[in-house]
């Protein structure tokens, strides 16, 4: 019950509400002695903070449950413990803690492969798949270009054709190849990403097509790619890509402009 009105309030965006709520049942499982339940309040408590960006409190309760968890019996190889990890090493990185985020990120990678060696399941998999998306994307900040688009595409085999973020490891394997200067092979992964991806995912992808076309002075094609990522990212309320779509869009015109003045 408590997290049905929880996810409620989430969703209405009512954090405050949210977390007076937890605070409540927290006291009451407390005074209960129920520490299982204390373990899980702490963790949607931790949740709710991280997904407010509120990031010094998300550090402590995600801490705090971790310690809760191994002093209850579980291993460090246990999801649980390797799924708060992988959301600790999210925070460093958003804290600008590259360090630690990194070491973060190779942490959950190297058990959660250990793991898969040994016993495959989805859970785990799909575990793996998060964890190296995110550290390619620390890379990518970084400019450490090849050891992305490695992530990347480790992260894409794992989640196969038919997971709901496929579409994004493609955009983004995309965008790698892109700045390594492989624009064949990221027009590629974009055409793949167009023929797997949800509609509500794919504006990124026509205006990153239309950018490589444009490169390519392919200008027709780049008119074509941005126009549909405007008309995507319009329909879905995606005001950067709407932004990113004009951009290209002028650029079009622009060029479209110069040929015709030759």
């Amino acid at each position: 019950m408590y997290v049905e009105i929880l996810l409620l309030l989430q969703q209405k965006e009512e954090f405050k509400k949210a977390e007076q709520m937890l605070h409540l049942a927290l006291k009451l499982a407390q005074q209960q002695q129920n520490d299982q339940a204390v373990t899980y309040i702490h963790d949607l408590m931790a949740n709710l903070a991280y997904d407010t960006e509120d990031l010094s409190k998300a550090e402590t309760l995600f801490v705090n449950v971790l310690q809760r968890l191994i002093a209850s019996g579980a291993q460090q190889d246990d999801n649980r413990v390797l799924h708060i990890s992988y959301k600790m090493a999210d925070i460093y990185k958003k804290m600008g803690d590259i360090e630690k985020a990194e070491q973060g990120f190779q942490f959950c990678t190297e058990r959660l492969e250990n793991k898969l060696r040994v016993s495959p399941d989805e859970d785990t998999t799909l575990l793996l798949a998060m964890t190296l998306d995110a550290h390619a994307r620390l890379l990518l900040d970084m400019r450490r270009l090849d050891q992305a688009f490695t992530c990347y595409q480790r992260a894409y085999f794992l989640a196969g054709d038919t997971h709901e973020q496929t579409a994004v490891l493609l955009n983004d394997l995309g965008t790698v190849s892109f700045l390594r200067g492989d624009h064949d092979t990221a027009l590629m992964y974009l055409n793949r990403a167009v023929e797997v991806g949800s509609q509500q995912h794919l504006a990124a992808v026509y205006v990153n097509m239309g950018s490589l076309y444009l490169q390519k002075q392919m200008v027709d094609e780049a008119k074509r790619s941005c126009e549909l990522g405007w008309s995507s990212a319009n329909k879905h309320g995606d005001k950067e890509a709407m932004n990113e779509a004009s951009l290209c869009l002028q650029e079009v015109k622009r060029l479209m402009q110069n040929k015709s003045r030759h």
